[in-house]
């Protein structure tokens, strides 16, 4: 890690508050061995922007901005609302004006991190993060010059809320030139202006919808598909096996008890026996991740070939797990004994 002295500040930037003040900038340890490879550097680019920039350190000060339990109210509906100074706070204290980061990824990883804490949805567009209910900027609007002859949209809460939460910054010692031009994930990034006023509930009911929304808490379909592949091979898997894989994939909202285990198992058994000779999609992977009672339907099995040798091959492995399968053979075969013709 590197040490910044912060005694500047842009003129059209909101003015620095803590002059002459010393931040840490956390560089992680994968950087130097990256930086130093002989990949192209389009390569590095792409390497790069799939790394994870939090070192130990910086999530630990991330992580010493959370909001503590006096923060949190909890409301008879059950949601919890998190207090408003201390957001603004701790937003001050981890993200002030004139700090700097190693790129802009980082910055962005560390806002993401703090902002989910608080339940605030980040929105990371050109060299600036806000709230996904900020006000949206250089947008023309569509609407009819008559007003009689506009459609009637309700308000969105985009437009109710313009949110003025935002965190801007400048890359530095940046080179437009062509010949010297690099991506942007190689040049560090400073603070340049903040806001940290903030008209949205900071509420995790609130933050959810806003998630739904922006439909950033779909199911992992990649992930969903493998724990498909998994109980083809094995449809007895314990429990406490398939939960982790679950909590991975599903939207962290849903609740991952033992009713919701055995419905997904039941579906992804139903999927598997009519539906896996297609491919698995994201309506699938809704259905399978639903909360919903499993239908009666979703309990019978067509009389049709590729469903039979669908169930057939489940059954064969169930009794492949199964430690009671020899021991009903066993019993079989005794029962021969007194029974001539039992086959």
């Amino acid at each position: 890690m590197d040490t910044d002295t912060d005694t500047d500040s842009d003129s059209d930037d909101v003015p620095c508050t803590t002059p002459n003040t010393t931040y840490t900038i956390y560089v992680p340890t994968f950087l130097d061995d990256v930086l130093l490879s002989q990949m192209l550097i389009t390569d590095l680019n792409a390497e790069l922007l799939k790394k994870n920039w939090l070192t130990p350190e910086l999530v630990r000060e991330i992580e010493s901005c959370f909001p503590t339990k006096e923060e949190i109210s909890n409301t008879s509906e059950g949601d919890n609302i998190r207090d408003l100074d201390a957001f603004k706070s701790k937003a001050a204290k981890l993200l002030p004006h004139g700090r700097i980061f190693v790129s802009f990824k980082q910055l962005d990883q560390v806002s993401k991190m703090f902002l989910d804490a608080w339940a605030v949805n980040k929105v990371h567009v050109t060299k600036r993060i806000c709230c996904s209910y900020s006000a949206t900027s250089n947008k023309k609007s569509r609407l009819h010059p008559d007003r009689a002859k506009r459609r009637k949209v309700e308000t969105s809460a985009k437009t109710l809320y313009q949110c003025p939460f935002q965190i801007r910054y400048s890359f530095m010692n940046y080179s437009k030139k062509t010949p010297t031009k690099k991506p942007n994930i190689f040049y560090r990034v400073k603070i340049t202006g903040v806001n940290y006023e903030h008209t949205c509930q900071l509420s995790t009911v609130f933050h959810r919808e806003s998630k739904q929304k922006n439909g950033t808490l779909q199911p992992d379909l990649n992930g969903l598909s493998d724990i498909i592949g998994l109980l083809r091979e094995k449809p007895n898997l314990k429990p406490d096996l398939l939960r982790p894989l679950l909590l991975k994939y599903i939207p962290y909202y849903k609740t991952i008890d033992a009713k919701f285990i055995r419905n997904f198992r039941q579906r992804a058994l139903h999927w598997i026996i009519h539906q896996s000779g297609r491919d698995f999609l994201m309506e699938d992977a809704r259905h399978l991740s639903s909360n919903a009672v499993v239908a009666a339907d979703e309990y019978v099995v067509r009389e049709d070939p590729e469903s039979t040798r669908a169930l057939t091959s489940l059954l064969r492995k169930v009794m492949q797990e199964d430690g009671t399968t020899w021991e009903a053979i066993r019993y079989l075969n005794e029962l021969k004994i007194p029974n001539p013709g039992l086959d």
